[in-house]
C-alpha cells in the first residue's frame, strides 16, 4: 500500500485514536481495496457483487454470486490478526516514515503492545513489503533522495 499525502493525515489522526478509530481504518482500508467503490468477491472473483451484512462483526460482506462472507482483510496480511486495525495502520506509517528502519522495541514502545507482538508485526510487514506488487510500486514512488539501485 502506498500512502498519499491525504491518507498520511488520515494515519496521523489514528495516532490518539478514538472510539470510532476501528471503522474508520476499515472504511481506510475500503477505500483503499475497492477505490471505485465496486466491491470485488475475494472468493470467486465477481465484480460489485458485494453488500454490506448487518451483524455484530463490523465490515462484513455477502457475496450475490457465491453466497461467501468476507471482510476487506481477507486475503491481505491483516487476515486472520486479533490486533485492532488501527495498530496495524499505524505501524505501517510508522515503519515507512522512519528512514531507517524501526526495531520492535520502537514499535513496542511508540504503539502500547507487547515486544512479542511488535516483533510479530514487524516481520509481517517486512515480508508484506517485500511482496512483488509491493516491490514494483515502491520502485516508481521513490523519494528523491533515496539513494538508486
Amino acid at each position: 500500500m502506498l500512502f498519499t499525502h491525504h491518507s498520511r493525515r488520515f494515519i496521523l489522526s489514528l495516532m490518539n485514536p478514538p472510539d470510532a478509530a476501528e471503522n474508520q481504518a476499515r472504511q481506510f482500508l475500503e477505500a483503499l481495496r475497492w477505490p471505485d467503490g465496486r466491491v470485488v468477491c475475494p472468493h470467486c472473483q465477481a465484480e460489485d457483487a458485494g453488500r454490506r451484512i448487518r451483524s455484530r462483526r463490523p465490515g462484513l460482506w455477502a457475496c450475490r454470486v457465491c453466497q461467501k462472507q468476507f471482510t476487506v482483510t481477507v486475503g491481505t496480511l491483516f487476515e486472520d490478526s486479533r490486533l485492532a486495525l488501527h495498530i496495524w495502520l499505524q505501524a505501517i506509517e510508522l515503519l515507512c516514515a522512519d528512514r531507517h528502519g524501526l526495531s520492535a522495541t520502537d514499535l513496542q514502545k511508540r504503539l502500547g503492545i507487547s515486544y512479542r507482538t511488535a516483533w510479530s508485526l514487524c516481520a509481517k510487514l517486512r515480508y508484506g513489503l517485500s511482496e512483488p506488487p509491493v516491490t514494483e510500486a515502491l520502485r516508481q514512488h521513490r523519494r528523491p533522495d533515496a539513494p538508486r539501485g
